[in-house]
């Protein structure tokens, strides 16, 4: 995240600060916002309406400027089901956090492969985009309590 927006959890609003990570984990509807009080538009609608050709989504001139990068994972085997099922519906690790650094610079060379088009981009960029989800995985088990046993 660069700038602040807020994403809706289930009971209230989480700020979202510059520099910080998020995982949504429970593959439901989500939305985002710069300000929590204003009616949600279709995100959807406005990725496919405004998607320029270097794919970068663009939308609004006015207020402060928001950039996010964003992305999904999906899992084939059943076994993912006991993983998810372990994780709170949302992962949220502020800049702040000794966690962030890593994934900022792991985010800073997903930026360098997918800001051109260079041979084996696309495969790099997948591979990044797990190292991503690891992280935020660490990070997240670094910060909650462990079972016994």
């Amino acid at each position: 995240m660069r700038s602040a927006a807020y994403l809706p959890a289930s009971v209230a609003p989480v700020k979202l600060e510059a520099g910080d990570f998020y995982l949504l984990t429970n593959g439901e509807a989500y939305c985002s916002a710069t300000n929590p009080v204003l009616a949600p538009l279709d995100g959807r609608l406005i990725f496919d309406t405004h998607k320029d050709a270097d794919g970068v989504v663009r939308y609004g001139d006015t207020g402060d400027k928001v950039v996010a990068a964003g992305g999904r994972f999906t899992f084939d085997d059943a076994t993912s089901d006991i993983l998810l099922k372990q994780l709170p519906p949302l992962i949220h690790i502020p800049a702040a956090s000794q966690r962030a650094g890593p994934l900022g610079a792991i985010l800073d060379l997903l930026s360098y492969e997918t800001k051109t088009i260079q041979p084996g981009s696309a495969i790099s960029a997948g591979s990044i985009a797990n190292v991503v989800l690891v992280h935020i995985l660490r990070a997240h088990l670094a910060t909650s309590p462990q079972p016994i046993g």
